[in-house]
C-alpha cells in the first residue's frame, strides 16, 4: 500500500514539473536595425499568434520547450528565432525593393506593371541616331500613334507639326509640351539635350494636367550632371543636300502663248497681243529688263547645300 502510495505522488510530482517545463510565457522586443522599436510586428507560433505594441513589446504563451518563434512585418525581411529564454530581443531588416521598369507619368513614376494609359518612352540614344536639327523631326517614327509632318523646309520654319492619335479638335489640336515641367515647345530643345521623352497618349495618363492636355502631353526630360568625373560630349555630322524633283518650267515665249490660247478655248480675247510677242522674241535676249526670261530656278538652285552640325557639352 505504502509503495502504491509512492508511486502515485511521484507522478503527480512528474507532471507538475512538465507542466512547468513546458507551458511558460516570453516576453521580448523587436528593433530595426538601428535600435527603433518596430510597432504591429506579428510574432507566431504554432496556434498562438500575437503582435508587439507601439514600444515594440510582445508576450507570447509557448507550450514546448525549443520553439521557433516566427516574426513578421510589411516592409522588413522575416524572421525565425528560436526559444532561447523567458525574455528575447529580436532585430529585423528592411526589405528594399528595386524599382524596374519605371515610367513617368506627370510629376510621379509608376511601375509599368501597374501602368493603365497609353505611354511611350523614347530615349537618348534613339534620338542622337538621327542626324536632325530639330527636336520634333527626331521624334518622328519612334512612338506609336504619334504623326510628325514636316510641310516645308523653310529654313528657321522647318519643324514638325505634332498630331497624338490623330486630331481631336477643330481648334489647337497642339499636345501639351513640358521641358522639365516648364510648359515649352519641343523645337526648343536641341535633341542632343534631351535625356528621355514620354508621350502620353490617352485621358487616363494626361488627366492630371486637365483639359489642356486634351490632345496629349508630351514630357521631355534634359539631361543633367551626375556625380563622379567631367565628362566632355562632342557629336557632328556634315553632308549635302540636294534636289529629287524640280518641275520643268516654259520660256516666257511659250508661256504667253499657251495663255492665249487657253483664253481663246473658253471664248475670251487673247491678253498678249501678236505685235507684243514678236517684240518679245526679239528683245528677250538685247533688252532683258522689257522683256525678261530668267530661269530663276537654274540660277538659285546651283551645286548641292552643304550642311553641318557640331555639338559639344560638358557635364
Amino acid at each position: 500500500m505504502l509503495k502504491l502510495f509512492t508511486f502515485f505522488l511521484s507522478l503527480f510530482f512528474l507532471h507538475s514539473m512538465v507542466e512547468a517545463q513546458t507551458d511558460r510565457t516570453i516576453n521580448g522586443k523587436v528593433f530595426s536595425n538601428d535600435s527603433v522599436p518596430i510597432a504591429y510586428v506579428t510574432v507566431s507560433h504554432k496556434d498562438a499568434t500575437v503582435q508587439t505594441d507601439a514600444s515594440g513589446a510582445f508576450s507570447i504563451k509557448v507550450t514546448s520547450p525549443g520553439a521557433i518563434l516566427n516574426f513578421s512585418s510589411v516592409g522588413y525581411k522575416k524572421v525565425a528565432v528560436a526559444d532561447l529564454g523567458n525574455y528575447m530581443q529580436v532585430y529585423m531588416t528592411p526589405e528594399l525593393s528595386t524599382l524596374e521598369d519605371v515610367i513617368t507619368v506627370g510629376y510621379a513614376t509608376q511601375k509599368k506593371a501597374n501602368l493603365t494609359g497609353a505611354v511611350s518612352t523614347i530615349n537618348s540614344e534613339d534620338i542622337v541616331k538621327r542626324p536632325v536639327m530639330r527636336a520634333s523631326s527626331a521624334l518622328q517614327g519612334l512612338a506609336a500613334g504619334v504623326t510628325v509632318t514636316q510641310s516645308t523646309g523653310k529654313p528657321g520654319a522647318d519643324g514638325g507639326v505634332i498630331r497624338i492619335r490623330g486630331i481631336g479638335t477643330l481648334g489647337d489640336a497642339n499636345p501639351l509640351v513640358l521641358i522639365d515641367g516648364v510648359n515649352g515647345t519641343l523645337d526648343g530643345v536641341d535633341p542632343s539635350d534631351i535625356e528621355s521623352v514620354s508621350v502620353l497618349k490617352d485621358a487616363a495618363s494626361a488627366s492630371i494636367y486637365g483639359s489642356r492636355a486634351a490632345n496629349g502631353v508630351i514630357l521631355v526630360t534634359t539631361k543633367k550632371g551626375k556625380g563622379g568625373k567631367v565628362r566632355l560630349t562632342y557629336e557632328g555630322y556634315a553632308g549635302k543636300q540636294k534636289f529629287t524633283d524640280l518641275p520643268d518650267m516654259v520660256d516666257g515665249y511659250t508661256f504667253m502663248t499657251k495663255y492665249n490660247e487657253a483664253r481663246a478655248n473658253v471664248g475670251t480675247s487673247a491678253l498678249y497681243s501678236d505685235d507684243y510677242l514678236a517684240a518679245y522674241q526679239a528683245g528677250k535676249t538685247s533688252d532683258p529688263d522689257h522683256y525678261p526670261d530668267t530661269d530663276w530656278q537654274k540660277i538659285l538652285y546651283t551645286g548641292t547645300g552643304n550642311v553641318q552640325r557640331h555639338y559639344v557639352s560638358v557635364a
